[in-house]
């Protein structure tokens, strides 16, 4: 019987950090800035880190969403929010 090899995606992004609030990203020809508020001493250019985490868990295909569960870790979905809670 031959194995199907696994398909394996390397990711390679870039990061500067022209402030303390802020950071700027890039991968592949795709670029994305984390920044904090104005209240909190960003310039507000993009989505906090904490939001810009949660993005990143929203768009998770079922299969990772699977894995989480199976790790202790539920996600609930509604309305684009999201709600972690631990088993």
């Amino acid at each position: 019987m031959t194995e199907t090899p696994k398909t394996v995606n390397t990711v390679t992004m870039s990061a500067t950090c022209p402030s303390h609030a802020r950071t700027d990203l890039a991968a592949r020809d795709v670029e994305l800035t984390c920044d904090e508020p104005i209240a909190r001493g960003g310039t507000n250019l993009g989505f906090t880190p904490t939001e810009t985490f949660i993005a990143s868990l929203s768009s998770l295909p079922h299969e990772y969403q699977k894995w989480s569960l199976r790790h202790r870790w539920r996600y609930f979905f509604r309305n684009y929010k999201i709600y972690r809670h631990s088993l």
